[in-house]
C-alpha cells in the first residue's frame, strides 16, 4: 500500500517505524540553520506530486492541494460500503449500502441483499488496486473517502449507488442524489423490490451483532395471553426508539422482551401505537 498525504507545514518532524520513504524539504529562508531538518513520510504520506510538497512549504499550509490524503493498494472488500486496505479502514463517502446480514424482500420473498451488495463492490473491484481520497474521518477513526479504481477516474461510491447496491446517504452529501433516483426509475438492485433503509435497519438491529439484538431472559417473562393469539412484542432498540414486532414478523422470533427496561406485550397494534411504539418496518 502507498498512503499519500499532505505534509505542508515548514519545519515539522513527523515519523513513524513502518515509513518506507523519507524526504527533506526546507524552506529558503531557514535552510542554513535547519537544512538537517527532515519529514518522515507517514507511511509513505506526502502532498503529490513532490514538488507541491515544497511549494506548499513555501506559500504555507493554507494551500487548497495540501489537505488531501490519498490511501491507496489492494483492498479487502468488508461490506458494500467499507474496504480495508492494510491498516486503514475506508467508509465510502456518501453512500449507505444494506448490512452485511440484511435480507431485503423481492416479489414476497426474502433474499440477502447485504451479502449481494457486498459480492458487487467486490465483483466490480476484481483484482485491481483503488485509490482513495479522503474526505474526514468519522466518529470510528475510519477514513470517510471517495474511492476510484487506481489509475482511472471510475468512481465506485457513484458506481454502487447508480447500479442499487447502495442509497444516496442524503444525512451527509448530496452528491449522489440523482444517481439514486436513476437506480430507483431503472428498478436496479435494491430497488426492484422492497427493503429498509440501511441507516433504520442498525437502529433496529444494531449493526449485525446477534448479541445487540436478542437477550437472555427468563421463561415467565414471555409468559402473556391474549384472546386474540400470541401477544405483539414492544421492543426498545438500542438507541431507544420504541419498535413493535407482530407475530410472524421476521424479527418475531428473536425478539425477547425486557420488562426490566421497560419493555412490553400488547394484545393489540393499536394499544402498542398509543403506548408510543411503531410497527417494526420488517
Amino acid at each position: 500500500m502507498i498512503a499519500l498525504g499532505a505534509v505542508c507545514r515548514p519545519r515539522i518532524h513527523l515519523s513513524r517505524r513502518d515509513s518506507s520513504l523519507k524526504a527533506s524539504v526546507h524552506t529558503n529562508e531557514s535552510a542554513s540553520r535547519d537544512s538537517s531538518r527532515r519529514i518522515d513520510l507517514i507511511r509513505s504520506k506526502l502532498c503529490l506530486p513532490l514538488g507541491l510538497a515544497v511549494a506548499c512549504t513555501l506559500v504555507g499550509a493554507q494551500h487548497a492541494d495540501c489537505a488531501e490524503v490519498i490511501i491507496q493498494g489492494t483492498p479487502k472488500v468488508v461490506d458494500g460500503d467499507t474496504l480495508q486496505i492494510n491498516d486503514d479502514r475506508i467508509r465510502l463517502f456518501g453512500v449507505d449500502a444494506p448490512e452485511l446480514r440484511q435480507e431485503c424482500s423481492r416479489g414476497g420473498k426474502p433474499y440477502a441483499c447485504g451479502e449481494i451488495s457486498r459480492d458487487a463492490l467486490r465483483n466490480k473491484i476484481g483484482n485491481s488496486k483503488v485509490k482513495c481520497v479522503e474526505k474526514n474521518k468519522d466518529i470510528y477513526g475510519r477514513s470517510v473517502s471517495i474511492c476510484f479504481i487506481d489509475g482511472t477516474n471510475f468512481d465506485l461510491n457513484k458506481w454502487m449507488v447508480d447500479n442499487g447496491q447502495a442509497v444516496a446517504y442524503r444525512k451527509y452529501s448530496k452528491s449522489y442524489d440523482q444517481d439514486e433516483v436513476d437506480a430507483q426509475k431503472g428498478k436496479k438492485g435494491i430497488w426492484s423490490g422492497e427493503f429498509e433503509e440501511p441507516e433504520t435497519w442498525r437502529r433496529e438491529n444494531g449493526r449485525g451483532k446477534a448479541s445487540q439484538s436478542v437477550r437472555s431472559i427468563p421463561a415467565e417473562e414471555n409468559k402473556v395471553v391474549c384472546a386474540s393469539g400470541a401477544p405483539i412484542k414492544g421492543n426498545i432498540s438500542s438507541s431507544g426508539e420504541k419498535i413493535y414486532h407482530i407475530p410472524g414478523g421476521r424479527y418475531y422470533e428473536q425478539v425477547k422482551i425486557d420488562s426490566s427496561s421497560g419493555e412490553r406485550f400488547f394484545c393489540s397494534e393499536n394499544d402498542a401505537v398509543k403506548a408510543g411504539w411503531r410497527k417494526s418496518k420488517s
